[in-house]
């Protein structure tokens, strides 16, 4: 069962479907991942007992149901890669580019009864660009090494021997990309407050409403896809470089 001093990203990592919750009581589990229960609801007004009885009936429900979530913390390295970018990444190239043009169609057919658009417009397309470059970096850049250094860590070896990866350089190389995460967090937080919480108004039309509940999703989708690095892989990474260094 779940404490109000349990962190946040480890509830998620323990009990996954407690993303749902913390969704529909706005809490951030994947950059605001490391504060406890209690710390993550006082900014919300929120009773932490309400939010952490909720969470262990959901929980309790899901053991009854015999739901068997993948468990992250003890799956080989290079599965969990192959998951966010099969699973996430891949979502991201197909759904970023649909909701550019979408966007911009809201803009030109709503934008001057909605200024408030515009500014959607421009924060949709700064995170569609930190988001193109970030999963260029991890697919080209990160995740290839990851990969290479679990196989070689599970003995896992297929042709010549490979050059070993520098453990090291990979840990130095994830404080960027937790920045990355950072900024895509706020970027998502402003696009929620300037969207009311994707509220969508009454002469709102089909696109409209297609829009912002698609909005949502991206960013739902985005807090998992953040958790499984920042509160999962990337700890997991920093804790095999301590110990290799012991």
């Amino acid at each position: 069962m779940f404490k109000p001093e349990d962190a946040v990203g480890d509830v998620v990592t323990r009990f996954p479907g407690a993303a749902n919750v913390f969704r529909a009581y706005g809490v951030d589990f994947c950059c605001g991942g490391h504060r406890s229960l209690a710390e993550a609801v006082k900014e919300r007004g929120i009773s932490v007992d309400e939010l952490v009885a909720e969470i262990n009936q959901q929980y309790a429900e899901a053991k009854a149901r015999a739901q068997q979530d993948v468990d992250w913390l003890v799956q080989p390295l290079h599965d969990l890669v192959d998951h966010i970018v099969n699973e996430h990444h891949a979502y991201l190239h197909t759904t970023l580019p649909v909701m550019s043009e979408l966007v911009t169609k809201i803009l030109r057919v709503h934008g001057a009864h909605h200024p408030e658009l515009a500014k959607v417009h421009r924060l949709f397309h700064e995170l569609k660009t930190d988001f193109e470059q970030h999963l260029i970096e991890e697919e080209t850049n990160l995740f290839p090494r990851v990969i290479a250094w679990s196989r070689a860590a599970e003995g896992e070896t297929s042709g010549e021997a490979a050059e070993p990866v520098d453990l090291d350089a990979l840990v130095r190389d994830l404080e960027a990309l937790e920045a990355d995460h950072d900024r895509t967090g706020t970027l998502l937080k402003e696009l929620r407050q300037v969207t009311d919480g994707y509220s969508v108004p009454a002469d709102g039309c089909g696109t409209y409403h297609y829009v912002f509940q698609k909005l949502e999703e991206i960013e739902g989708k985005t807090f998992i896809h953040v958790h499984l690095e920042n509160n999962v892989l990337f700890p997991r990474l920093r804790a095999n470089q301590t110990q290799q260094a012991g």
